[in-house]
């Protein structure tokens, strides 16, 4: 379906109509019109005034907005007219670290040293808590306005052949959402005011707590999380469908995702409402623990949080099923030559990874999916599309998996971290277990041959792969051991799906892999932009055309550069800690720190000049780093700053206060490897890192 797909002109966005004060200030205080249009209407599936919403909302900024986007180069491009609708014009996947540093010059901020503790502001732990709560809140209400704004205008301008009912879901599940918490956004910022005694509260003991504006906004929202838990799976297959089944709503789908503005899938900022639960119950734990019975607001907050306990209790198994539909449904987007649906009811994701084939001629990069029931190897593409292209497929039913490293070997990647993956028929499965098993594997039964395999497989076939470091092949054999024995216990029904042999890459597909190793991508530098659009040509100043491209910066993307894996554990983790903030930055070899809005989510960095800019401008994916404090030799003598290193990029963040410190370092580590800690995403450096950069170009 994705080959056959036509390129399309993505039409210009007009500049945004300006709007006059009464109206501004209806849509501040959550008042704007919410209603939908009916069915039968010939105009628009959604809301009969989105262009108008979304202009109320930016202008609401108090600063001018710039867009920016780099290049190879290292300059920045002059400001665009419209903030939406804009993309990169022939960016690759990847830049070359120093251009984080053009970050300063884009910021406007000032480059000065104690910004961060030169005004008097509380030093009390609950204020740092509740002022987590402000920034946090104010990336979830821009999230929520990705979708509820800037999503639904894009659609609104398509009269024709959009999914209607699908839409009318969406938005009718979001909209309220965004209204709520605004209004709750309000009254923290209020609250945050007076206790940094910006405004003149009646009485101290009166500002200086936050329980009281958790508990009522707790009392004004959880109906709406009541409705958004049960229909928001639903609204979610619906889109799935209307992916797969409507060209045109595929191609503004993922024309969407290329834009600046969504910075992640559109399925993620679906999830954030599941997450944010999650994130006030973990602010109010904090809160509680820090006050004791004592405190004048410690009743208030165990109220809030009886209060959130009826709804958060069944959070966690939602979003878990939730996050591995959305999954499934991303990765069915990243790879090409499927021959059935990789959505399916009772499939779950385990991990994706990268991981070295091993053949006669040379070592090849290769990325396997692993599920409860099948395992994927691919290869990713050329540009422009940098789908990955399916070379096998195979059941787990009918698989054994034994380590066959040997001291014998030339290489110390093969040597020490290989594993091989057999399709073994019963004759030949007892000799193989006990010439190479450990006594782990060996205590599993025998597979019987699989019926939907070829006869090539079920004759012992197998396939050799390598990964980079210990840990990850321990991950890795760990993962299929458990789900290759819960799919043996389950039995071998398929249902009736054809599985590849293990043998099935041809000499053109050699080909291929080898062209995609050496992309000449920088694996541990940042990304420019979230959403790379190399394949952007600009026929004229009012017509572009594009061909469907991938995010450069999704976790199958960054595995892929920085030779790594992750589980569903892994992405439960990343999930559950979301933060944002402002932090100071400073490179290795700098002497100022710059002062940037910093969000956390996926596995990334993003980076802003200030938490009212609607995009990033950049990011960093943190796989593959590690997390730690400076080192003397550093020569870094400030408090509370934390060190993030991949290879030979470096660099500091600083934090205002022990508490902001704490939680960031906390964040990070559920990405990162953290000093001292086991390493949780990525593989340790090792003897083998002169392999390895020779292998990613």
């Amino acid at each position: 379906m994705h080959e056959s797909m036509q390129a399309e002109t993505t039409p210009v966005v007009p500049p945004r109509p300006s709007t006059d004060t009464a109206n501004f200030e209806k849509k501040v205080n959550g008042t704007h019109n919410n209603s939908i249009k009916s069915p039968s209407s010939p105009v628009s599936p959604v809301a009969t005034s989105p262009v108008n919403k979304a202009t109320l909302l930016l202008n609401n900024h108090n600063s001018q907005m710039v867009q920016v986007s780099f290049h190879s180069s290292g300059g920045a491009n002059s400001p665009a007219a419209s903030p939406v609708g804009n993309k990169d014009e022939s960016v690759g996947p990847t830049i070359s670290p120093p251009l984080l540093g053009n970050l300063s010059k884009a910021s406007g901020q000032p480059d000065t040293d104690g910004d961060v503790r030169r005004k008097k502001f509380p030093t009390d732990r609950s204020y740092f808590i509740a002022k987590e709560m402000l920034m946090t809140e104010r990336t979830y209400k821009k999230d929520l306005e990705v979708i509820n704004l800037w999503f639904r205008e894009e659609v609104t301008k398509e009269e024709e052949a959009m999914p209607e009912d699908a839409l009318n879901s969406l938005f009718k599940l979001i909209d309220p959402l965004l209204d709520a918490h605004s209004n709750f956004l309000r009254e923290v910022e209020l609250r945050l005011a007076a206790w940094e005694g910006r405004t003149n509260p009646l009485h101290k003991s009166e500002s200086q707590k936050i329980g009281d504006v958790i508990l009522k906004g707790m009392n004004s929202l959880l109906s709406l999380y009541h409705d958004f838990l049960g229909k928001h799976l639903h609204v979610l297959e619906q889109l799935d469908l209307a992916f797969r089944k409507n060209r045109k709503f595929e191609q503004l789908y993922r024309d969407f995702e290329q834009q600046k503005i969504c910075y992640l899938p559109i399925t993620s900022f679906v999830l954030k409402p599941l997450q944010r639960l999650l994130h006030y119950q973990n602010l109010l734990n904090r809160l509680i623990k820090h006050y004791g019975k004592d405190h004048p607001d410690y009743a208030d907050c165990i109220a809030a949080q009886e209060k959130l306990s009826e709804v958060v209790s069944d959070v966690p198994d939602i979003l878990r099923t939730s996050e591995n539909f959305v999954q499934l449904c991303e990765l069915q987007r990243d790879i090409v030559g499927l021959d059935a649906p990789l959505v399916l009811p009772g499939r779950q994701f385990v991990r994706q990874g990268c991981l070295i084939k091993i053949s006669p001629k040379a070592l090849q990069q290769r990325m396997f999916f692993l599920f409860s029931d099948m395992l994927l190897y691919t290869n990713r593409g050329q540009h422009p599309s940098m789908q990955f292209k399916l070379h096998g497929q195979w059941p787990l039913s009918g698989l054994t998996v034994v380590e066959s490293g040997s001291t014998d070997e030339s290489s110390p990647l093969v040597a020490a971290h290989s594993f091989t993956i057999y399709g073994a028929n019963r004759d030949d499965l007892s000799h193989i277990l006990g010439r190479y098993c450990s006594p782990m594997i060996s205590s599993l039964p025998p597979p019987p041959p699989d019926p939907n395999c070829s006869s090539e497989l079920n004759n012992g076939s197998s396939l050799r792969v390598a990964a980079h470091g210990q840990e990850e092949k321990d991950k890795w054999l760990e993962d299929l051991y458990s789900t290759i024995q819960a799919a043996r216990e389950r039995g071998a029904s398929n249902d009736g799906l054809h599985y590849h042999s293990l043998k099935s890459c041809s000499s053109s597909d050699e080909v291929l892999d080898k062209s995609g190793v050496s992309d000449g991508s920088s694996p541990g530098g940042p990304i420019t932009s979230p959403n790379q659009s190399s394949t952007t040509v600009v026929t004229s100043p009012s017509t572009t055309t594009t061909s469907p491209t991938q995010r450069s910066n999704t976790t199958v993307h960054v595995c892929w550069h920085r030779n790594t894996s992750i589980g569903m554990n892994d992405q439960m983790c990343a999930v559950e800690n979301q933060l944002s903030g402002y932090l100071l930055r400073k490179f290795k070899n700098s002497n100022g720190w710059q002062k940037l809005w910093v969000v956390f989510a996926n596995f990334c960095l993003f980076f802003y000049k200030n938490f009212q800019d609607d995009f990033p401008l950049a990011c960093l994916p943190l796989l593959g780093y590690y997390a730690s404090s400076p080192s003397p030799s550093d020569n870094i003598l400030k408090d509370y700053v934390f060190k993030l290193q991949f290879k030979n990029h470096v660099y500091f963040f600083r934090a205002e206060s022990e508490y902001t410190f704490e939680r960031w370092m906390e964040v990070i580590s559920s990405a990162t490897q953290h000093a001292g800690r086991h390493r949780l995403f990525s593989r340790k450096d090792s003897a083998i890192n002169n392999g390895e950069d020779s292998m990613n170009g």
